[in-house]
C-alpha cells in the first residue's frame, strides 16, 4: 500500500508513480505542476521544473455520470450530457 499524507501527497523518495502516468507533482521551486515519469528516459516530463520533485499524488479520475459531447483534440468542451 502507498502510504500518503493528509492531504493525499506521495513522498517521492518512497514511491515514484507508474511510468506514462500523468500525475500531479509537487516541486520546491513551481509549486504545483502536472508531469509523468518518462518510461524511456527515467526522468518527468512536464511544463516548466524548477526546483525539486519532492511528491507527488494521481489524478483525479473522470466524473461519474458525465458524458462531454465535442469533436477530439478541439479546445471546445462541447455540451455536457447527464447520463
Amino acid at each position: 500500500m502507498i502510504k500518503k499524507d493528509a492531504n493525499g501527497w506521495i513522498d517521492i523518495e518512497k514511491h515514484t508513480p507508474y511510468f506514462d502516468q500523468s500525475v500531479l507533482i509537487y516541486t520546491t521551486g513551481r509549486g504545483v505542476q502536472i508531469g509523468y515519469l518518462d518510461s524511456e528516459t527515467d526522468t518527468f516530463i512536464g511544463p516548466d521544473y524548477c526546483g525539486y520533485i519532492t511528491h507527488w499524488q494521481p489524478l483525479a479520475g473522470k466524473p461519474i455520470g458525465i458524458e462531454l459531447s465535442g469533436e477530439p483534440g478541439s479546445n471546445k468542451m462541447g455540451n455536457i450530457q447527464r447520463k
